[in-house]
């Protein structure tokens, strides 16, 4: 089977999805108070709450922070540069949501399994290589070579 071509993109976090990710994190912050406030659970349940959802809301908020990257298909792994560093991390990359002409990507990074950099990607900006792209995020990935 033939897997899809290589490509490479520039990928920056929108101004739409920055204001989503706030403006989400104030609803939950809100929602999340409201019922503090009007709880009658016991004051360390309250505060557990209050710092869960302060850490939810500063991982939100990192989401949103202004990055410009480059994402590479190389034909058989994906790679991802941060303008602002230097070197490329290779991992894998999965599609969390497909709306058409949006996207949100999960890259995970080989040597760092356990963090996530969530790419929010859409057509406008990567017209000529949104097709290349979008091929690219749902072929099949290639299999490890056997020993």
């Amino acid at each position: 089977m033939r897997g899809a071509p290589p490509v490479e993109v520039r990928v920056r976090r929108q101004g739409s999805w920055q204001a989503f990710v706030v403006a989400l994190a104030a609803l939950t912050v809100g929602s999340i108070g409201g019922w503090l406030a009007a709880s009658e659970a016991g004051a360390v349940v309250k505060a557990a709450v209050a710092v869960v959802t302060l850490a939810v809301v500063a991982g939100a908020l990192s989401t949103a922070a202004p990055l410009e990257l480059t994402l590479r298909w190389t034909g058989s792994t994906w790679a991802l540069t941060r303008q602002s560093a230097s070197g490329e991390r290779v991992g894998t990359l999965t599609v969390a949501i497909d709306l058409g002409t949006w996207m949100l990507l999960r890259f995970v990074d080989e040597a760092v399994p356990a963090r996530a950099t969530w790419l929010p990607v859409r057509r406008r900006g990567l017209d000529g290589d949104w097709h290349a792209l979008r091929c690219a995020v749902h072929a099949p990935q290639p299999l490890p070579h056997a020993p």
